[in-house]
């Protein structure tokens, strides 16, 4: 069979022909030497006819592609080497075409199927939730004494409950506990539903098309979740899903081989494949045969060039799957949940294509609905807001008048207005084409899977400031910070060994290394890099006022009152009132803001105009932020002994209470961290001479400041603790 020529009449066959004929000949076909599974698809054109048909070297041709029966083989055997005196037996040779009693005549595409060495272990590397979860999460279940991993698809809703979807090998029985780690610790999501799917025969599912003695896997279970406010329907990696693709037993079509599918599975991460073929019989057992709605295998090498192929993993059961057609009505539209893939029985070697189920079925059966709207417009982490506001009112503080304008030029570059923008205009800014400058940080260094996620960057946006330090008795880093040779960072990687600390936090010494950054550009005259920075440090420098970034308690009190899962009942009290707590109050702080930031100014707090000689000056002055907020305005043991009291009351009567309390406490450290960001900006331009180096004041192209920060490495890079003061000019 070389063209469509030879067979005309093939086009005209419909699905229901090839199932027909599947289901006639599929015990004859299975009996034969090799065949490991048959479906349903197109005929799948071999780019080189001398070497066997595999999924890798074929591929399916408009306008030259028919209608066939699909039968793969895990060995390759031609056709000269059956015979008598052959090794082969006749009766092992696969015909290329099947006949129906009525004399229709079904062609078969024979594809060899490659088994590689099984991909490695990915746990270490799965990507885990902040403060929200959706799909494209890891989860996890304990089952006989071990953890098993998978992806949490989508969210899924019955009119009363809003559900996780995964599938039920990994939910188990109703009841069962389900977890993720949240910020790094074990956090139980919710419990198994009752609801699930599992084998239903094929023509309850596919009334009006031919499959007896037929099941199809569904392998779908829900996670009856624990709190709807800590999850979005957004697809990590993906975004947002753009509602279902409804494909039933009337809209099914053999249009669906070869569309482009994608999903972010938490072990393989961005997966992207297409539909290879339809209805896989890949086992029997008691007389039944299995099937999977899809099968679901690696795109066009051509295609794929430079791009995530698809290759599941062990932890990307679960894994939604979204149309990936970005011009298209259909782009992003749910269309199948990833449930397994076909492994041979040393589970040495397995193939690189996955198993799936029509979310459509799925929808129908459970009496269910995929949620796409809810939390959506996430970005991975909250506090955008606070982040991308405040910086812009820096302006009001600078003297020198070349740098005010500047700085004014580039407003939009690094801040939003506070009086003009709304707390949702603070959303989804990681998927824009520019990220404002003072939360790239987060949105970009720190994005989970992102392109320029950078490992090293976590420990730069804290420091524990009030941790109590055995060896030193009971002394913590601000009690020992008031000696100011111990704002070193040698010292405080002594003090956190002495604690065993898990991770080193280094945010006075970022922000120092930052503005050394700024004085060397100011010299040299680089007034991109310049911009760049100075937006970048404002994130530093506000997270040193946030009383929960800068203290051991940002989970809760470790040694306080637990819940039923071992968990500080205080956990989430970082997120609230460090972020939430604060976007609740946007327009109190739009109408005192700017008198806290005067005062501030007048009186030279937290450091005074010209005090800035050095980087040893830019960290001792970020650590007299940090005194402050911990001491003078919002004392982090005092915020969770307070959270705990009020954590039977609804987030925003909590957030409320807390703010009535701590409310005028926070608006003094924002408006220090404002005249602080100032003074840095005005003593890198002072002592990098920028007034006479620096020549432009316009405003700098988007895509310039872009290919600094999109970077993991050149520009203001992130390193550890013990090893930030070589980066910068210490002594």
């Amino acid at each position: 069979m070389g063209s469509l020529e030879e067979g005309n009449e093939y086009h005209t066959l419909s699905v229901k022909d090839l199932l027909e004929a599947r289901d006639a000949y599929h015990v004859f076909l299975m009996r034969k030497k090799n065949v490991i599974g048959t479906a349903i698809g197109l005929y799948r054109v071999c780019k080189d006819k001398t070497k066997p048909r595999t999924l890798k070297n074929s591929e399916v041709r408009s306008g030259y592609s028919w209608p066939c029966v699909l039968v793969f083989v895990e060995g390759w055997v031609q056709k000269k080497s059956f015979g008598k005196a052959q090794k082969a037996s006749y009766n092992d040779y696969i015909p290329k075409s099947l006949y129906l009693p009525d004399g229709r005549e079904i062609p078969v595409c024979v594809i060899l199927s490659e088994w590689g060495q099984k991909n490695p272990e990915t746990i270490l590397k799965m990507k885990f939730p902040g403060n929200v979860i959706g799909g494209g999460y890891p989860i996890m279940t304990k089952v006989q004494g071990e953890e098993r991993w998978a992806t949490l698809g989508c969210l899924v809703s019955d009119g009363r409950l809003t559900y996780g979807l995964t599938n039920a090998h990994v939910t188990g029985q109703p009841g069962e506990s389900l977890y993720t780690i949240i910020n790094g610790n074990e956090e139980e999501i919710g419990k198994s539903s009752s609801k699930n799917l599992k084998k239903i025969p094929f023509t309850q599912v596919y009334e009006s098309l031919p499959g007896k003695h037929a099941l199809v896997n569904l392998d779908i279970g829900l996670i009856e979740l624990n709190d709807i406010n800590n999850v979005t329907s957004q697809i990590f990696g993906l975004g947002k899903v753009m509602g279902l693709l409804d494909v039933n037993h009337d809209t099914l079509s053999l249009k669906l081989i070869g569309c482009p599918v994608m999903g972010f599975g938490c072990s393989s991460g961005l997966m992207k494949g297409e539909i290879i073929a339809l209805f896989y019989r890949y086992e029997t057992a008691g007389g039944y045969d299995y099937i999977a709605d899809y099968l679901i295998g690696p795109r066009s090498e051509k295609i794929m060039v430079g791009k995530s192929s698809f290759s599941p993993r062990k932890g990307d059961s679960g894994t939604l799957l979204v149309i990936d057609k970005p011009k298209s009505s259909e782009h992003m539209k749910a269309i199948g949940v990833l449930w397994g893939g076909q492994k041979d029985i040393t589970n040495e070697s397995e193939q690189p294509y996955g198993l799936a189920t029509n979310l459509g079925t799925i929808c129908k059966n459970m009496d269910i609905e995929l949620v796409s709207s809810w939390n959506s417009n996430y970005d991975t982490f909250f506090g955008a807001y606070a982040h991308i506001t405040l910086p812009g009112m820096c302006l009001k503080v600078i003297k020198d008048k070349k740098l005010k304008t500047l700085m004014e030029n580039n407003a939009d570059r690094f801040s939003l207005p506070l009086e003009e923008t709304a707390v949702n205009d603070t959303k989804g800014l990681s998927k824009k084409h520019f990220v404002p400058l003072s939360d790239v940080p987060d949105l970009v260094w720190k994005s989970r899977g992102g392109e320029f996620q950078r490992s090293k960057e976590g420990p730069n946006h804290f420091a524990d400031m009030d941790q109590p330090n055995p060896s030193v008795g009971g002394k913590t880093l601000l009690d020992i910070c008031e000696n100011v040779k111990n704002i070193d960072p040698d010292v405080w990687v002594n003090f956190y060994k002495e604690l065993k600390a898990k991770d080193m936090g280094a945010l006075p010494f970022r922000i120092a290394q930052i503005y050394d950054a700024l004085v060397k550009f100011a010299r040299q005259g680089h007034v991109t890099n310049f911009i760049c920075a100075a937006g970048i440090l404002s994130h530093y420098v506000f997270d040193s006022c946030m009383p929960l970034h800068i203290s051991y308690m940002h989970h809760g009190d470790p040694d306080g009152p637990k819940d039923s899962s071992n968990k500080s009942i205080s956990y989430n009290v970082h997120a609230e009132f460090d972020n939430q707590m604060v976007e609740y109050y946007v327009e109190t702080l739009r109408n005192n803001l700017d008198n806290y930031v005067k005062e501030k100014d007048d009186v030279g707090e937290p450091v005074k105009r010209g005090s800035i000689k050095t980087t040893k000056d830019a960290a001792r002055a970020a650590v007299t932020l940090m005194y402050n907020t911990v001491n003078k305005y919002a004392n982090p043991k005092n915020i969770v002994k307070d959270y705990e009291k009020l954590v039977d009351e609804n987030k925003r009567a909590r957030c409320a209470q807390l703010w009535d309390k701590y409310g005028e406490g926070m608006q003094h450290a924002m408006a220090e961290a404002v005249v602080l960001t100032a003074r840095l900006w005005e003593a890198a331009w002072d002592n990098g001479n920028g007034k006479n180096n620096i020549h432009n004041t316009d405003s700098i192209p988007e895509d310039d400041l872009k290919k600094l920060y999109e970077t993991k490495t050149g520009f203001l890079d992130s390193v550890r603790l013990s090893e930030i003061k070589g980066t910068m000019t210490w002594t």
